[in-house]
């Protein structure tokens, strides 16, 4: 995977945990985001999207926000050391 245009990525965790960089706050958006997943009916049959995303949302904020609101966490990357990570994942 090659796209010379891309100059960083950023990695967002979704069941595992990332070393994040970046932290971004979303207690504005977490309402919002807590409504379309509970758009899920199917898939919330099976886990309870919405009390895991907002638990790991506040959890971030401890890391951030001094424990208030919600964040949620990503590791940034410039493109060299993505494709060096992708390249040793396979």
């Amino acid at each position: 995977m090659d796209v010379p245009a891309v100059r960083r990525v950023a990695l967002f965790e979704v069941w595992t945990p990332l070393y994040p960089n970046t932290l971004v706050d979303i207690s504005a958006q977490i309402e919002r985001k807590i409504d379309a997943l509970s758009r899920y009916t199917s898939a919330l049959e099976v886990v309870d999207y919405t009390h895991t995303t907002r638990g790991l949302a506040a959890y971030r904020a401890g890391h951030g926000l001094h424990g208030r609101g919600y964040a949620e966490a990503f590791t940034v990357l410039d493109r060299d050391p993505f494709l060096e990570l992708m390249r040793r994942l396979g």
